[in-house]
């Protein structure tokens, strides 16, 4: 299946044209509200909105507790299963993001997120967990649950736990599976290195690749041993070499310990990997391993040969329930781990292109309403972003209207006169980038989620104004 024909004839109105608010004209308003804040991403409400009369009207849907968030995710999760049919494979990649909205003091019903950098002063925000439908090639396909709560406040379905979080999603991801007939794999990092979420995917029968904390313990039949020293003491089955950017430490960072310098820097890995037998944790969810099957799964190990001087060495544990018999085997699991970082640049689409965490809703509860939206924005942006580079050549008109692709040309070109054929996809997104600052040096990166944003902004407007001129 191309990756295009995913998204044929999609609109805003066929994705929730299921929703039921129990109000029609709530329904046909919500839709409304969804599509003008798909057509400004990140700009505020105001401005998204043409006029006062819709910016209140957006305002007091966000405030309507008929607008459910479940309801919401609900319809999309139906349209995500179609555009899952007919693959064989899924990847549900789960991860947490913090949202910060401590500059917003005013806001009800904000809980802690983690400590202010040199002060003992909590930071005030929301928590948003999603688990995320990509293809084998990392298109992202939609949500498959996404939950966003208040620490202020105990959430019920958690239980006293906020790590339930991820037994909620995968036993969504579960039923996901079984709706659309596909073999879904959870990917998820050390925070998911939980006995009982792997218990639970044996029982549910679904598939994981988790990156380990490389401190659990393993059954042998001498009794126990540290999971990493058993893997270090398996032979090397091969060798992976792969590119890294060099990142740096931050000391006081709250929301990412590390970042990126820019740098790159080639690793030689070693790849090691054996079946293995956990020791049954602690069991905190009621979820009890039923015999020694269900705690039986596949190490992939991955250790750096040769780090150089001061390098942060790298280190991959990797945990599944697939098989793993070959060196073959082995790399499609690494392959598949990679494919989390989909998840980091989807969370980073809704904080830069979307800018959520400017949103001055007043209460928690508006914003989760709202994060719920803007998340299923964020998710169709990112896919836009990331076809330019998986379909370079095909035709623009894929992803834009007639009238978007005529405006960009006209306004690109300053010219009235069209090409015979539209323009590929890869010329489009470096104009649409372009209108949002992007300068297409010979050096410069594929264009950032950020500057893609600004750019869909800018051509909203334009493709407007350029249907009252040529359609009167």
């Amino acid at each position: 299946m191309k990756q295009t024909e995913l998204f044929d004839e999609f609109s805003y109105g066929k994705e929730f044209g299921s929703v039921n608010f129990g109000d029609e004209r709530l329904n046909k308003r919500f839709v409304k509200v969804v599509e003008r804040f798909a057509e400004l991403p990140s700009a505020p409400i105001n401005k998204a909105c043409e006029n006062w009369a819709e910016t209140k009207s957006a305002y007091r849907l966000l405030d309507n507790d008929k607008v459910s968030v479940q309801e919401i995710l609900v319809c999309h999760r139906d349209q995500t299963i179609q555009r899952a049919k007919g693959l064989e494979k899924l990847l549900v990649v789960q991860d947490t993001s913090l949202f910060n909205f401590h500059a917003h003091p005013k806001t009800k019903g904000l809980g802690s997120i983690g400590k202010n950098p040199g002060s003992q002063n909590s930071v005030r925000g929301l928590v948003v967990h999603t688990a995320l439908a990509l293809s084998e090639e990392g298109t992202p396909l939609g949500l498959i649950d996404q939950r966003v709560w208040s620490r202020a406040k105990e959430v019920d379905e958690f239980k006293g736990s906020e790590a339930r979080k991820w037994l909620i999603a995968l036993e969504q991801t579960a039923s996901f599976a079984k709706q659309a007939k596909i073999q879904a794999i959870t990917v998820c990092d050390r925070e998911a290195d939980i006995t009982e979420l792997m218990i639970q995917a044996r029982q549910l029968g679904t598939d994981f690749v988790i990156r380990s904390r490389n401190t659990r313990a393993v059954h042998m039949a001498s009794g126990k041993d540290n999971l990493e020293y058993f893997m270090f003491r398996q032979p090397t089955r091969g060798e992976l070499e792969i590119e890294i950017v060099v990142r740096q430490t931050l000391l006081g960072d709250v929301w990412r310990k590390k970042r990126a310098t820019g740098k790159k820097r080639k690793v030689q890995l070693e790849v090691r990997f054996a079946k293995v037998i956990l020791q049954q944790s602690k069991n905190n969810f009621g979820i009890k391993a039923r015999d020694e099957s269900d705690l039986t799964f596949y190490a992939v190990h991955l250790s750096e040969k040769n780090p150089p001087p001061k390098a942060n060495e790298i280190s991959w544990l990797l945990l599944t329930t697939l098989p793993v018999e070959t060196l073959d085997e082995a790399l499609q699991v690494v392959e598949i781990y990679r494919k989390r970082w989909g998840i980091e640049n989807y969370h980073k689409v809704l904080k830069s292109g979307c800018k959520i965490e400017e949103s001055r809703l007043a209460t928690a509860e508006r914003l989760q309403r709202y994060i719920t939206i803007m998340g299923i924005i964020g998710w169709r942006l990112y896919y836009l972003t990331r076809l330019n580079r998986e379909m370079p050549d095909a035709p623009c008109t894929e992803v834009l209207t007639d009238m978007e692709w005529k405006a960009l040309y006209c306004k690109i070109h300053h010219t009235k006169v069209l090409p015979k054929k539209p323009p590929s996809i890869k010329l489009a997104t470096i104009w649409i980038a372009q209108l949002g600052g992007y300068l297409n040096r010979a050096n410069d990166p594929p264009p950032g989620v950020q500057t893609m944003a600004g750019g869909w902004e800018r051509l909203t407007e334009i493709a407007e104004m350029y249907e009252l001129i040529t359609c009167g």
